[in-house]
């Protein structure tokens, strides 16, 4: 009886050669992503669409005579872009308790405040004293779309 390890061997590397794919499919489906048209797309926080609507929350947010957002600013840019989507338990003017649009900084959600210490400190658990975020350029619309 002949031993048939060699053929076998041959086989196997036959059949693994076939399973990989082949260059030609690699080179067409990276040009096909490449020539592909790119969208125009505007940033999008909660419903806003347009990054016209963004700059003009950072000018709301930032302080007065300044192009920083501190933290109180930070409520105002996270309500302005939410449409008032975060509340928290309190009392409002009239003294009536209920839930109402968030006004202080932490009554934030905790990944909310993690975000804005993030860009303002370098780090989500990184708590600076004088935080704030730049709000330069925000006020010249590069975007004329509305």
């Amino acid at each position: 009886m002949m031993d048939d390890r060699p053929n076998r061997t041959a086989e196997r590397r036959r059949r693994r050669r076939t399973r990989s794919p082949t260059p030609t499919a690699m080179l067409s489906t990276l040009a096909m992503s490449l020539l592909m048209p790119s969208a125009r797309a505007g940033l999008s926080i909660g419903g806003v669409t347009s990054t016209n609507k963004c700059y003009d929350a950072m000018q709301n947010a930032k302080r007065p005579g300044e192009e920083v957002i501190d933290r109180d600013g930070y409520v105002v840019l996270i309500d302005g872009l939410s449409d008032g989507a975060f509340t928290a338990f309190g009392q409002d003017d009239s003294g009536e308790w209920g839930m109402f649009p968030v006004t202080d900084f932490n009554d934030l959600p905790k990944a909310v405040r993690d975000e804005f210490y993030n860009h303002a400190c370098g780090g989500p658990n990184v708590i600076c004293d004088n935080a704030f975020l730049y709000a330069d350029g925000s006020g010249v619309h590069y975007d004329n779309r509305t």
